[in-house]
């Protein structure tokens, strides 16, 4: 039953008939829930799996798990990586158009719009994996460009509102 429940997450399937949010609901499974590698329903969210390199999962869908469900907006699965890690680690290109959320889009501009997501409900970019790598880090290396800039720029922000003002 679990298996079932990833599936529908692996192929955006959230309120529809047999989707992520039924089988929960059916099966009295907690929005925690994870697979055998340790990822969360919120890796899934994040994980490219679509064809046409769209993410998986409509905006309005990831908005309504993150406000309906329980989950650990930073759970790592068993590589200490967690769904921004996922994300970032993917090439994302600016050239392909992809139809997301009902308008086209670049890819890797709806991929970013992911992020901004995950990051409004808390999901830190900070956070290194088990090799030390943050998603800033794997985005560089993916060259998907205007998510590390993005990435970085919600850490200096949120470096910034750490330090004290001198006096």
């Amino acid at each position: 039953m679990a298996r079932q429940v990833f599936v529908a997450a692996e192929c955006g399937m959230f309120n529809h008939k047999g989707g992520v949010a039924a089988l929960l609901n059916k099966y009295h499974l907690p929005g925690t829930l994870r697979d055998e590698y340790g990822k969360s329903l919120i890796h899934y969210i994040a994980s490219p799996t679509a064809v046409d390199g769209r993410p998986p999962w409509e905006a309005e869908d990831i908005v309504k798990f993150l406000t309906s469900h329980e989950h650990f907006i930073n759970s790592v699965d068993f590589r200490g990586r967690t769904a921004l890690h996922h994300l970032a680690g993917h090439p994302h290109s600016k050239h392909e158009r992809i139809i997301w959320c009902g308008r086209e889009w670049a890819a890797e501009e709806a991929w970013v719009s992911v992020a901004k997501l995950l990051t409004q409900y808390g999901c830190d970019p900070r956070l290194a994996d088990d090799t030390g790598n943050t998603a800033h880090t794997l985005a560089t290396d993916a060259a998907n460009h205007d998510l590390a800039q993005f990435l970085q720029e919600y850490r200096d922000g949120h470096d910034q509102s750490r330090r004290l003002p001198l006096e």
